[in-house]
């Protein structure tokens, strides 16, 4: 088993004096995960129950080939509703366009990647979690390195790409607990055996991101080749670590997904991924939060590194 892709959901507690960025990472943390968990739970076969799993898809299909009705019966209500109350609803103008539903557009997806409705639909939340897992890291190092470093006099924008090779290290750097990070990251996370390691892991994140975002999730020729040139920067490193036995754990997650890519273009997300983005930003915070609770108690009381100064009072 491999922490950076299994599945977690235990955090470190908060304490009075720690940092507020942390404070407010495990708040979003928790409003991300739980509806996850819950969301995806319902829809996976998990009670060894005969024939679950085809009781579960056949539901989801129900429900998908029913949205047409559902939405008719909804706009004719509303006419009734309007008239009920002695209001005017006007012109409906979609009664008279000819207008197809999203679940069609859903089936024929379902069927163009070769999965159930049920399967699709539980890849759609995987991408949803990593993107929101995303988010969060992003703007919670964003966050800390503008708060000590300020905000670029000339207006420039810190690129997703840069989170952790720029904004994160130089957070590190400046509080000179470089060291004290990765040792704390590795021995969390037992994936992040470098800096360096961590830096392309997020990098091939960052990428991911990049193509949902901007792309739906396809891939073309010369993204293929910059998924598979990030995926072996990872194991690079891993190897020149001497961790065998992790990298090859790591591609056994992550390499059907570059198969699956390779072959399709397309990138259906996992859990494996979603597991990927959600342990490592908690990884990072919670390595960087243990740090700087050390580095306060070397300082023998002085203020923490992310608290604000008391204002000089003038006279």
């Amino acid at each position: 088993m491999l922490p950076l892709t299994s599945f977690f959901c235990d955090v470190l507690p908060a304490r009075p004096r720690d940092p507020d960025y942390y404070k407010a990472f495990l708040t979003q943390y928790t409003l991300i995960t739980v509806p996850a968990i819950f969301s995806q739970g319902i829809l996976t076969p998990g009670s060894g129950k005969v024939g679950e799993k085809a009781e579960l898809d056949s539901d989801v299909d129900a429900f998908v080939n029913e949205l047409p009705d559902n939405a008719q019966a909804r706009r004719q209500l509303f006419g009734k509703l309007c008239f009920a109350s002695q209001l005017d609803p006007g012109e409906m103008i979609q009664e008279s366009e000819k207008r197809t539903f999203v679940s069609q557009s859903f089936i024929d997806r379902s069927k163009e990647v070769g999965i159930s409705n049920r399967e699709l639909i539980l890849s759609a939340l995987n991408a949803s979690a990593f993107l929101n897992y995303f988010c969060l890291f992003e703007d919670t190092i964003k966050q800390i390195y503008h708060r000590r470093f300020g905000y670029p006099k000339d207006g420039t924008m810190v690129a997703g790409g840069e989170i952790v090779s720029v904004c994160l290290k130089k957070i590190l750097d400046g509080n000179n607990i470089t060291e004290s990070f990765s040792k704390e990251l590795a021995r969390r996370s037992k994936f992040f055996v470098s800096f360096e390691t961590l830096s392309a892991t997020w990098d091939l994140m960052n990428l991911i991101r990049n193509r949902l975002i901007h792309h739906g999730g396809y891939y073309g020729k010369a993204s293929k080749i910059t998924f598979k040139k990030r995926l072996d920067a990872i194991v690079e490193e891993l190897k020149g670590d001497e961790c065998p036995v992790t990298a090859s754990l790591f591609l056994d997650s992550l390499e059907p997904i570059e198969k699956e890519l390779t072959k399709t273009g397309r990138l259906t997300f996992c859990n494996a991924l979603e597991n990927c983005i959600r342990n490592l930003s908690l990884f990072v915070v919670e390595s960087l939060l243990l740090s700087e609770r050390a580095s306060r108690r070397n300082k023998h009381g002085k203020p923490h590194a992310n608290e604000r100064k008391p204002e000089r009072e003038t006279v």
